[in-house]
C-alpha cells in the first residue's frame, strides 16, 4: 500500500485483523511477560468475543467502555467491539466517580469492562456503582474480578459458537474518545474508520513500518497517541510489545525483552528512561525509532 494512491484507506479494523491473518497468521500480535499471540490466535479469540458481545444484544451503534491498562484484553475487547460494528470508548486509568459518571452517561454505554484493582483502588467497585446509578449501563464485565453476583467475568464471555456478524462500514463509527478535562468535564470526539485508519496508514508510512517491527507503547491505549499507532501497527502488520504498566524500569525491560524497534510515548517517557541510574544503551540497540507527541521535546 502506498499512502500517495488514495486519501481514504477504505478498511475497518477487522478487515485489516482478517488481512492480517491471511497474510502471516502465525506472526506474533501481541507479546507480554513470557506470552505471543499470533494474528490468527488474536483472530480467533476476539471473534469469541464478539460472539459473547453479540449475545447481551451489544450490536451496531451501541458504546461498550473499558477502564484497562496496556492488557491483551484491551485490544482483543477492542477487535471484538468493532467486529459487533459497536463504538469502543477507553477511558483513563486514574479517573474516578465524577469523571466515568460523566463519560458513561454521556455517550450512553450500555457496558463496561474493568480490569484488576489499581494500587489498592477497585475499579470493579466502582464500575458497580455506576451500573446502580446509570440507567444506559445494563453490563459490568471484570478482567480478573469477578467476586459480585452481577459481574460478567471477561473469559465467560467467549463463546465456542461463533455466529456470522456482517461487520462495519468504514464509513460508520468506531471509537469515542473523551479529552482530559481541564476547565470542565471530559469532551467526547467519535472517529470512524476512514477518518483514524487513514491518519495511522499515513502515519505508519511516516515511521517506514514493516511486519519485522516490534512496537511498544509507553502511552496508555486510552489516548489517542497510543491508540493511533495501535492501528499503524495492525495495517503494516508489526507486532505489540504490550508494557502492562508503566514504570520506568519495567519499560527499558519489556522493550529489552521484546527486542522493541519502535517506541511510542511521551516526552517525559524518554526523560524516564535517560534517567535510569543503572542504564545499559546495549541492551536497547534494537530500538530505532522514539516518536514522541503530546508536548514539545526540548533538543537537550
Amino acid at each position: 500500500m502506498s499512502p500517495t494512491e488514495s486519501y481514504w484507506l477504505n478498511k475497518t479494523l477487522p478487515q485489516l485483523l482478517r488481512d492480517n491473518v491471511q497474510k502471516f497468521p502465525d506472526a506474533p500480535a501481541l507479546m507480554w511477560s513470557t506470552q505471543v499471540m499470533n494474528w490468527g490466535e488474536l483472530d480467533l479469540l476476539s471473534d469469541r468475543l464478539a460472539a459473547g458481545l453479540a449475545d447481551l444484544g451489544i450490536g451496531r451503534g451501541d458504546v461498550v467502555s473499558c477502564q484497562l491498562a496496556n492488557l491483551p484484553e484491551f485490544l482483543i475487547l477492542h477487535h471484538a467491539v468493532a467486529k459487533c460494528s459497536a463504538i469502543f470508548n477507553p477511558i483513563h486509568l486514574p479517573y474516578r466517580s465524577s469523571e466515568l459518571e460523566h463519560i458513561l452517561g454521556f455517550s450512553e454505554s450500555c457496558a463496561l469492562v474493568v480490569g484488576p484493582s489499581v494500587k489498592n483502588f477497585s475499579c470493579l467497585e466502582l464500575g458497580l456503582q455506576m451500573k446502580q446509578r446509570l440507567e444506559c449501563l445494563d453490563h459490568v464485565v471484570s478482567v480478573g474480578e469477578d467476586s459480585a453476583a452481577e459481574v460478567i467475568p471477561f473469559e465467560a464471555l467467549k463463546l465456542d459458537s461463533v455466529p456470522p456478524l456482517s461487520g462495519p462500514d468504514p464509513e460508520d463509527p468506531f471509537l469515542m474518545l473523551f479529552t482530559s478535562g481541564t476547565t470542565a468535564n471530559p469532551k467526547a470526539t467519535v472517529h470512524t474508520y476512514n477518518m483514524r485508519m487513514t491518519n495511522s496508514w499515513f502515519c505508519g508510512g511516516d515511521f517506514e513500518l514493516h511486519p519485522e517491527d516490534h512496537m511498544l507503547c509507553c502511552s496508555a491505549f486510552s489516548h489517542m497517541w497510543a491508540t493511533l499507532t495501535y492501528y499503524s501497527s495492525v495495517i503494516y502488520g508489526c507486532s505489540q510489545v504490550l508494557l502492562t504498566r508503566y514504570r520506568p524500569e519495567d519499560f527499558s525491560a519489556t522493550a529489552a525483552e521484546g527486542q522493541a524497534t519502535v517506541i511510542i510515548g511521551a516526552p517525559v517517557h524518554a526523560i524516564d528512561l535517560l534517567a535510569l541510574p543503572k542504564l545499559d544503551p546495549r541492551t536497547l540497540s534494537s530500538i530505532r525509532l522514539f516518536a514522541l507527541s503530546g508536548t514539545v521535546c526540548p533538543p537537550s
